[in-house]
């Protein structure tokens, strides 16, 4: 893998209930189009993706800043963020918003009628 490149491994189907040194790495070349089988599988490899990206820029520069968008298309990916394994893989404090961010994750997920 070159700084080109993305780290494919381990694979994503994998990573359940894995620590974040198991996660994959950011991306860190151009962008990249990632085809899932369905919005599920896309909701879970985008909240993998993200969780890998904040854990790496916490660990090269002591925190990460994390910026979204708002809407219903990101609920399932907040939700998996706000669960466990991602929640708990991730140092949320040194996150920008940190807790806070956690928080408006699980208030932009709808309750069960």
């Amino acid at each position: 893998m070159t700084d080109q490149e993305p780290d494919f491994s381990p694979e994503p189907e994998a990573l359940a209930g894995t620590t974040s040194a198991s996660l994959p790495a950011p991306n860190k070349g151009e962008p990249e189009l990632v085809v899932a089988a369905n919005p599920d599988a896309a909701a879970a490899e985008a909240a993998e993706r993200i969780a890998a990206a904040l854990i790496a820029a916490i660990e090269r520069r002591g925190r990460a800043d994390f910026c979204t968008t708002g809407g219903n298309t990101p609920i399932p990916i907040y939700k998996l963020l706000s669960q466990a394994p991602l929640v708990d893989s991730i140092p949320w404090s040194q996150c920008t918003s940190g807790g806070a961010m956690i928080a408006s994750f699980r208030a932009a997920i709808p309750s069960p009628t």
